[in-house]
């Protein structure tokens, strides 16, 4: 599919277990908020690849251990459309799978291919400031910020 593109989404940690955050993206660039995670689909393959903070960087996790495990679909687009649509498991975005913290950061990224073989460039961040719900709370809607 071209051009090519990613969806990457940057998240803190749910669990909070995960002391090691960056503020600066997969690409290099300066992200709005520090994060733990990011989770990431290519248009030109069938991965859901996932990465962790570390010193220095950005660290890769496999896609097969124990706590990586994306029930449901994998992010999908029709290019006919421009329709985009995700289902990003959040257990992908905690250290350990209990929830202490109920709202965290995400930030939303359409990638698009650099000038390097393995260049990609984050464009068009979008900050979200996700709250999870229990099930005694009622969803929201909308900016609850303004």
């Amino acid at each position: 599919m071209e051009p090519q593109f990613a969806l990457r989404v940057y998240a803190e940690d749910f669990s909070q277990s995960t002391a090691q955050t960056l503020s600066i993206g997969f690409d290099g660039a300066a992200l709005p908020y520090p994060v733990s995670f990011m989770v990431e689909r290519r248009s030109d393959e069938n991965i859901f690849r996932r990465w962790t903070a570390a010193v220095g960087g950005w660290s890769s996790r496999k896609s097969d251990s124990p706590e990586f495990s994306v029930p449901g679909p994998l992010p999908q687009w029709d290019p006919a459309t421009g329709k985009m649509e995700a289902c990003v498991p959040l257990s992908t975005l905690m250290g350990n799978g209990t929830v202490v913290k109920d709202q965290a950061y995400l930030i939303l990224t359409l990638a698009h291919r650099g000038p390097g073989a393995e260049t990609w460039v984050d464009d068009g961040k979008v900050l979200v400031h996700y709250r999870w719900s229990r099930p005694d709370q009622a969803w929201i809607y909308g900016n609850i910020e303004q």
